[in-house]
């Protein structure tokens, strides 16, 4: 799922000619890509909805970052390749005459949700469901197109690396990717960190929920003579108790775990969807279904949690504000609420855009926690903690002094940014954000052998020295600060 930064980062490359400042350009591209995703969803709710839900919707789209980074990594992309391949089925819903059109849009988006995360497949046949469901007459050519698609671009993308390596060859990389240390977690001990993150996101929603109920029974008198509409006005009034709840936790001056996301809400709303898109068929089959089960779906590969993974819930969640907006009521109060809870998410996920900034394991990170500025390399100009920038600057001072240009250099970080300091060759098979080190990097020095290190660079921050010495057979190190250590490893 890189290949979208791949291309920037080549095109930038070419107009700039070195690598200072790229993440600030991927970061405008990341900016550029959502709002265009976000202003084809608003011309296409625009069709079935009013223009403010539909601008509502929109720019909750646009403001939402599950972990924070403003650039096209794969949760980004997921997100809003999911929300561009259900709004490619909602036009094909509304009697769009460009049927061969959306529906290779469709595929190629679908595609792209797979890339992120290759368990997304158990998503295509609710996909199928939806196309024969909801497209009538045109649903056969409509599956054509799309599966044909998803087919065509699936074979392309494996015919690309087997260009470059042999059946087995990729296959045993397909392995080692599945068993990285990072993501092969046994079965158990992810479930159980699921029950934990969930007991942090129940627990406030039922509160709100029990607060909500006690506040529609003494205040709004016979609100329950239908339920229907007793039940929506108690889970909107939650809803906007937990926007305060999630407020509270963020604007917390003590430091400790806290969600990025309000995930509350998410749930609280998500599980409204049940009740109130029965009747909702396309809302329930395009976009409804297919992000919960996207959601499971990306559970079963992940490192991040559900504290980023519950971002995935958004299409479902913009599914029911669409259909309560549609609830035709003469009660004001109604009307009110519902606008209101639409109103109150958008301006909590603009809120967290502006005054959150990316954090690691989950930890409160705020604009106020920005205190540093990478002055040179990718980074460059770049604003983050007084600690990782601080850092950053002295990684760059040791690359000049100890990597020379093309030797083979592994950084013990989780920033490789690291790398582009010099153009130098990674001895890492991952350059992920959670990358691991253990004896796998053996085999593939023992595969690649071009690939073993000649410097070694270890963040002591996360990584023991001690541990580093005894993996890689050193033990004196040419530098060594509070922060960084280098090793020269001899062939």
């Amino acid at each position: 799922s890189g290949f979208v930064c791949a291309i920037f980062t080549k095109l930038f490359l070419i107009l700039a000619g070195g690598v200072e400042g790229l993440v600030v350009f991927l970061r405008l591209i990341g900016i550029i890509l959502q709002i265009v995703v976000s202003i084809f969803l608003f011309f296409t709710l625009k069709k079935s909805y009013s223009k403010e839900m539909s601008f509502y919707c929109a720019l909750s789209v646009f403001a939402l970052l599950p972990k924070g980074i403003q650039v096209a990594e794969f949760s980004n992309l997921f997100i809003w390749s999911m929300v561009c391949t259900m709004a490619c089925l909602w036009n094909l819903y509304m009697g769009s005459k460009k049927v061969r059109t959306y529906s290779i849009l469709a595929g190629v988006f679908t595609c792209v949700s797979i890339l992120c995360y290759p368990s997304f497949l158990i998503v295509v046949p609710f996909y199928v469901i939806a196309i024969f469901k909801l497209l009538g007459d045109d649903a056969k050519r409509t599956m054509i197109y799309f599966m044909g698609t998803c087919i065509v671009m699936g074979m392309a993308y494996i015919g690309y690396f087997l260009l470059h390596m042999s059946v087995s060859e990729f296959l045993f990389g397909i392995k080692q990717m599945m068993t990285d240390g990072a993501h092969d977690v046994d079965v158990m001990e992810r479930c159980l960190f699921y029950l934990e993150e969930l007991g942090l996101i129940v627990l406030p929603s039922l509160v709100c929920v029990a607060i909500a109920y006690v506040i529609v029974k003494i205040f709004v008198k016979n609100a329950f003579l239908e339920k229907r509409k007793g039940f929506i006005m108690v889970i909107c009034i939650a809803l906007l108790l937990s926007i305060v709840y999630q407020l509270v936790v963020w604007l917390n001056p003590s430091d400790g775990v806290y969600m990025h996301t309000p995930l509350s809400f998410y749930f609280i709303a998500y599980g409204m969807g049940f009740f109130c898109l029965k009747n909702e068929k396309a809302l329930k089959w395009i976009y409804f279904i297919p992000a919960g089960v996207g959601f499971f779906a990306a559970l079963l590969l992940t490192n991040t949690g559900i504290r980023v993974t519950g971002s995935y819930l958004l299409p479902g969640i913009l599914a029911v504000f669409c259909a309560l907006s549609s609830v035709k009521t003469d009660e004001k109060i109604f009307t009110y609420i519902n606008k209101g809870v639409a109103v109150a998410f958008l301006l909590l996920v603009l809120f967290q855009r502006t005054y959150l900034v990316c954090e690691t394991g989950g930890y409160k990170e705020d604009i106020f926690y920005v205190k540093q500025k990478a002055l040179s390399g990718s980074a460059e100009n770049v604003y983050c903690r007084w600690l990782d920038g601080t850092k950053y600057n002295e990684a760059a001072k040791v690359f000049d002094e100890y990597v020379e240009e093309d030797i083979a250099v592994l950084c013990v970080s989780y920033n490789s940014l690291w790398y582009l300091f010099k153009d130098c060759t990674i001895s890492n098979f991952s350059t992920i954000s959670t990358p691991t080190f253990d004896e796998r990097l053996f085999e593939y020095w023992d595969i690649h052998p071009d690939k073993y290190p000649k410097i070694v660079i270890v963040d002591k921050e996360f990584f023991d020295t001690n541990e580093i010495e005894a993996l890689l057979n050193v033990d004196n190190s040419v530098y060594c600060s509070e922060m960084i250590a280098v090793y020269e490893i001899e062939n």
